[in-house]
């Protein structure tokens, strides 16, 4: 959504500040300064951040997941831990990496946009900082929202049940029953959307509520005055008395349907001057309050249509990152015999694995992509050493392996966390026994797990300099039994049972 572009465009903006000001912030805890910290965040609001965040808080998470102190004292016990996937996710990251900054999110009790950025200490406490985002980025567009008609009694925008903004009221607690009459003149909608972003789960609501009870309104006034002026005229005529009672029946029976069906269509004649005047104004009145309907109903639309818009433009800056991950594919071939066709069939059968083991169907798309970047790391390792003919020496393996963390020079952007995930830990075994930081079991990403397979075997049925190919069944052999330097132990149980299951299609 919009909304979640802007905080990600203002998170990498300030992507180095916050890592300044959370780490000058864990000087200060070194020094045993706590009492200067608000001082310090009030100063780095002012000279750094004032033209977009309102506000900074601290906070300290002991390992068990408690806030154990900060300067938002209703937060104070708070017990992060038992949000369990965030929980894990987060410590994943920073074991990883040491930093997180989480750029979509709000403030809990107000519902107020906040980026935050998270450090593990050595002590293995977290250290967390929360800027809370000026709400004035976003009320042009919210106001515009509101007056989108006059007959919008109520718009709100809510992200996890919160107005994400103070010119939004919270939706009513007493809603419109679907058998009152009110359902007549007044309509309640909800949009909701659902979107996991980082290590966060969204819930993105639109409420709207039309009244066209005013209209409704003079309607009952205009044909209350005809009524009263009509029996007070003719109520003393026997000769008419029962002609206007036939004529006082229409606009009963023109009321009736109205109020059944919502609309007026028979339009009646009646030789009364008056009533027939009447029933004239009735009818143009229903078509006018028809017409607003559709006004609305047109204004829903146009809400939608854009929702769509989004999804289109989102869809194509994934397309674009996609291309260029081929691209950057292509630089590899450059620098490694064979690579071309080695990529082609790592993606397939990664593809073909992810069909099993993959839901989210985001996630899915990004691993098949990204697998062809999982050697990119080697284009900063000496030809002389990728294309050498014989066994590597021990210095030279060494340097080889370095071409997973080399991967980080290339892949930075947060847009190829998956891609990065891939190309860092492919070596890694499920047993803790690989490289680059040996990482054992669900500990490794997922997109790693499954790409490793696929490099392995694919490996193994392949020409090397060094090596001859190995057939299919030998291949497979080693994979599920073991050779020596590759034992069943190295991979995912789900996976290699996954690859069992795709054995036959290689």
């Amino acid at each position: 959504m919009i909304i979640n572009e802007k905080t990600k465009l203002l998170a990498h903006r300030y992507a180095e500040d916050f890592i300044s000001t959370i780490n000058s912030v864990e000087q200060l805890l070194i020094n045993n300064k706590k009492d200067a910290i608000q001082e310090f965040l009030k100063s780095e609001l002012s000279t750094k951040y004032s033209e977009t965040f309102s506000q900074i808080n601290y906070y300290l998470i002991d390992k068990n997941g408690i806030i154990t102190e900060t300067d938002y004292a209703t937060d104070v016990g708070l017990n992060l831990a038992v949000y369990e996937t965030f929980w894990r996710l987060l410590n994943k990251e920073l074991n990883n990496n040491g930093y997180y900054i989480q750029s979509i999110g709000s403030e809990i009790k107000t519902g107020t946009r906040r980026i935050c950025v998270y450090k593990k200490l050595k002590n293995d406490e977290i250290l967390e900082l929360g800027f809370l985002i000026e709400p004035s980025l976003f009320e042009d567009s919210f106001k515009t929202i509101k007056d989108i008609s006059v007959f919008l009694e109520q718009v709100s925008i809510l992200f996890n049940g919160i107005p994400i903004s103070p010119i939004f009221d919270p939706p009513p607690e007493k809603r419109i029953s679907t058998i009152s009459y009110k359902r007549l003149y007044k309509q309640e909608r909800f949009f909701e959307y659902s979107v996991i972003e980082g290590l966060i789960s969204q819930n993105f609501t639109i409420y709207m509520r039309t009244n066209f009870y005013l209209i409704f309104l003079i309607i009952e006034m205009v044909f209350t005055a005809f009524v009263v002026i009509i029996i007070s005229v003719f109520v003393y005529s026997n000769k008419f008395s029962k002609q206007v009672s036939k004529e006082i029946d229409k606009i009963e029976e023109a009321i009736t349907e109205y109020g059944n069906t919502g609309f007026y269509t028979e339009h009646k004649e009646s030789f009364i001057e008056e009533i027939n005047d009447a029933l004239h104004a009735f009818s143009n009145l229903s078509e006018i309050i028809s017409a607003n309907v559709q006004e609305i109903t047109a204004s829903n639309e146009e809400l939608e249509a854009a929702y769509k818009e989004i999804q289109n433009l989102s869809k194509e800056i994934r397309e674009a990152f996609f291309d260029f991950s081929l691209r950057l594919s292509y630089i590899v071939e450059g620098f490694e015999e064979g690579t071309a066709k080695h990529l082609n069939r790592v993606k397939f059968i990664v593809e073909k694995l992810c069909e099993k083991l993959v839901n989210d169907p985001y996630l899915k798309e990004d691993i098949i992509y990204f697998s062809s970047l999982h050697d990119i790391g080697k284009v900063f390792i000496p030809q002389e050493i990728l294309n050498k003919p014989g066994p590597l020496t021990p210095e030279e393996w060494e340097e080889m392996k370095k071409h997973t963390i080399y991967a980080e020079r290339v892949l930075s952007h947060p847009r190829f966390k998956v891609a990065l995930n891939i190309a860092k830990y492919h070596h890694e075994n499920y047993d803790g026994t690989g490289y680059p930081l040996g990482l054992k079991g669900e500990d490794i990403p997922l997109e790693a797990r499954i790409v490793k397979i696929a490099d392995v075997y694919d490996a193994l049925v392949s020409n090397r300099p060094y090596k001859q190919a190995y057939s299919k069944e030998k291949a497979l052999k080693i994979i599920f039994e073991g050779d020596g330097r590759v034992n069943p132990n190295h991979f995912d149980p789900k996976v290699l049972e996954a690859f069992k299951e795709i054995a036959k299609e290689l």
